[in-house]
C-alpha cells in the first residue's frame, strides 16, 4: 500500500469514529420522553332498583317489603385494584369519602394508572385494616364525623346509611345502617373489561342502595333491626351484601 493511501484510510477511520461517538454521547445525553400522566376519573351514581335515588318520603320498597326513605348515606372507597389482561393487577393507595346527596364528593380521580385494556375492577367499602385506626386519617369534617367510638373497637364507620321505614304496624321509623371494624368491610370485585386511554378517561360506578338490603341476604329492618352499629349479625349481613352493590358503567 502506497503511503498517501495509508493515511487516506486513516482519516477516513478516523471520520467514523468520530461520529459513531458522537452519536453514543448524543443518544446517552438525550432524556427518554416523560411518560404522559394517566388520570382516571370516577364518577359515582345512585338508584334504588333503577329509581332515581332522592332525599324526600317513604317511597321505596326493599327486598323485605320495609317501604323506606333514604336521606343519608355516607362511605369510604379504598383498596382501588386494576387487573390488566395479562392477570396482573395495578394496585392504588387512594381512599375517598363520598357522600351520596353531595355532588361534589360522587367525583375523584385516581393516578398513575397506565394506559391499556383491563379485565376487572376491584375496591374495598371501608377501610383496610391498616388504615381502620382512629386518628389516622386527616382531621376533616367528614373524617370526624365518620369516626367510630374507640369503646367499640376504634377506626371509622365504613358506612352510614340512613332514613325512614314503615314498621310491621306501618309505624313510621328511623333506621341507621352504620358498618364498622376490620371484619366487616367489603371487598368489590367487578368483573368487565374496559380500555383505558392515553391521558384522560372516564369510568363511571352504579350503586343500587337496594342491594343493601338483599343480595346475599334479604334483610328484613323489623327482624334484623333498624339499628345495626354494634351488632355484629347485622353488620356481616350487611358487609356481604355490599359486595354487590355496585356495577360498572
Amino acid at each position: 500500500m502506497k503511503p498517501g493511501n495509508h493515511t487516506y484510510s486513516s482519516r477516513i477511520f478516523l471520520v467514523a469514529l468520530t461520529l459513531v461517538l458522537a452519536g453514543a454521547c448524543n443518544k446517552d445525553d438525550t432524556p427518554p420522553p416523560a411518560p404522559p400522566v394517566q388520570e382516571l376519573t370516577i364518577v359515582v351514581g345512585y338508584n334504588v332498583d333503577g329509581a332515581a335515588l332522592v332525599s324526600s318520603q317513604i317511597q321505596y320498597t326493599n327486598a323485605a317489603g320495609n317501604p323506606f326513605s333514604v336521606y343519608t348515606l355516607n362511605y369510604y372507597l379504598s383498596g382501588f385494584s386494576l387487573q390488566m389482561m395479562d392477570g396482573s393487577w395495578k394496585e392504588l393507595d387512594d381512599i375517598v369519602y363520598l357522600d351520596a346527596f353531595n355532588a361534589a364528593k360522587n367525583t375523584f380521580i385516581l393516578k398513575g394508572i397506565p394506559a391499556g385494556n383491563y379485565k376487572a375492577f376491584k375496591l374495598i367499602i371501608g377501610l383496610e385494616p391498616e388504615n381502620n385506626v382512629s386518628n389516622s386519617l386527616p382531621p376533616t369534617v367528614d373524617n370526624i364525623n365518620m369516626s367510630w367510638p374507640d369503646m367499640m373497637g376504634g377506626g371509622y364507620h365504613f358506612l352510614k346509611l340512613e332514613g325512614y321505614f314503615k314498621d310491621a304496624n306501618a309505624v313510621t321509623q328511623g333506621y341507621a345502617m352504620h358498618v364498622g371494624t376490620n371484619t366487616f368491610h367489603s371487598e368489590v370485585v367487578l368483573n368487565q373489561e374496559y380500555a383505558i386511554s392515553t391521558g384522560k378517561d372516564t369510568l363511571k360506578l352504579n350503586m343500587n342502595i337496594a342491594e343493601w338490603f338483599k343480595n346475599p341476604n334479604t334483610y328484613d329492618l323489623n327482624i334484623q333491626g333498624n339499628y345495626s352499629m354494634g351488632r355484629d349479625s347485622s353488620m356481616r349481613k350487611l358487609s356481604e351484601n355490599g359486595s354487590n352493590v355496585f356495577t360498572l358503567e
